[in-house]
This record gives C-alpha cells, structure tokens and sequence, in this order.
C-alpha cells in the first residue's frame, strides 16, 4: 500500500514517536513493495480519450498479460474489459495461442454471453493486426481501435487493470513456479 496509506491506516489504532519515518524505512526496505512498486508518474503529453461507451459491453478492451508460471501450459491470461463498466473477464491461454483461437474464445465466452460490442480496442500485437483479425472483425461490422504502440494512455483502462492483475498474481504466484 505504501508509506502513506499504511501510517494512515495504522495510526487510527496505534501512535509512536517514529512511526511515519519507520514506515518508509519499511516500505523503502521490503522486498515485496519493492517489486510491486509502479511509477506514478503523468505522461509529458496531451492524451486524447477514447470516446465513453453508452452501455455495457458496447465496447469492450482486450490484451494479453503475462507471462506467468504455469503448470499446465497455460502461460497468459487473455483480459476483457468492459470500458463502460470497468468489468473483466480473465482467461487463461497458452503462449502460442493463434488469431484464430483468441477469435473463438471471444465468441464462446464474450459475445455468446453479452453480445457483439460495437467497438474492440486493442494493442498492435500480432494476433490482433493478422488479416484473419482483421477479416473476422470487418465480417462481424465492429470497429477496431489499436492503441499507439509504446502509448499505454490510449488504451489506459486495460493497461491499468492488467497492472493490478499482476501486482496480485506475484503476491500469491510463486516466482520460481513451483507450488
């Protein structure tokens, strides 16, 4: 949580003398916040927002994230977004997960559950700028948004949301991979 949260949490039930700079000698010393520790800065740029869905599911935003230690090949996890209410569906795949397969997991359990959305915003990774992605997209008559490469703002939402997924996942994730 940090220096701040944790002094502020704490101190509703405990005081000490040092006990604000003995949490940031905590937080600067402890492996586990180190590692899980993200920079806050604010991009030095201009970022033009996506335009805000009306309902659920009218646009919704996938990436994959990961990799992660695995015992049964399944490395990544695909995330789905809802950019309207901030929901997430998250499916575990393998690494070589082709076009065509991340197509027929949206299908049997994106679209199948809550609808063809009007638009898909994604990054520019090689399952999503394939001519199959892109044939399977066009066929379905949804627009495709891709994030700027290297431009984590355009397609903050997800990048957020994965940020998180994995911050949780090293918590309780062996890094060695073993149980």
């Amino acid at each position: 949580m940090g220096a701040h949260k944790c002094f502020k949490y704490t101190s509703k039930h405990f005081y000490w003398m040092s006990m604000r700079s003995d949490f940031k000698d905590y937080t600067r010393r402890c492996h586990l916040c180190q590692r899980n520790k993200q920079p806050t800065t604010l991009p030095d740029r201009v970022v033009t927002p996506l335009p805000v869905p009306r309902e659920p599911f009218a646009s919704i935003a996938i990436d994959f994230a990961g990799p992660f230690p695995s015992d049964n090949k399944k490395e990544l996890v695909l995330v789905v977004l809802d950019r309207f209410t901030g929901f997430t569906h998250l499916i575990p795949v393998s690494q070589n997960i082709t076009a065509v397969e991340t197509a027929n997991l949206l299908i049997e359990r994106i679209f199948s559950v809550h609808g063809f959305p009007t638009s898909i915003v994604s990054d520019r990774n090689p399952k999503f700028t394939s001519h199959f992605w892109m044939h399977f997209i066009a066929n379905i008559k949804i627009d495709l948004n891709m994030a700027t490469a290297y431009h984590h703002q355009t397609n903050g939402q997800i990048e957020r949301r994965i940020r998180t997924i994995r911050q949780c996942l090293r918590n309780f994730v062996n890094p060695k991979g073993t149980k």
